[in-house]
């Protein structure tokens, strides 16, 4: 599955893009993080998501399949990440 397909649409909720230097990975934070700074971004390649914290940019990250990726996403919105479920 082509992980770019499994990412949300984006738009109005969207507020940072930071495009990092050393791979051109584009990074996105949600509006809905706030201005805290406590915030996850998001980056959507060919073959996988990539999860890491806005204020360690250069730590650890967490690496989904977009399969992987789309259940996590369902999981959120209440469906227990199968899809086709009721929340």
């Amino acid at each position: 599955m082509d992980a770019r397909r499994a990412a949300p649409a984006l738009g109005q909720g969207e507020v940072g893009v930071a495009k990092e230097k050393s791979s051109g990975r584009v990074w996105r934070r949600s509006s809905f993080s706030g201005y805290s700074g406590d915030c996850v971004e998001v980056a959507f390649e060919r073959e996988a998501v990539l999860v890491r914290d806005s204020q360690n940019p250069s730590g650890p990250r967490v690496v989904f399949s977009g399969k992987r990726w789309q259940a996590f996403l369902n999981a959120l919105a209440g469906d227990g990440g199968e899809g086709g479920g009721t929340g």
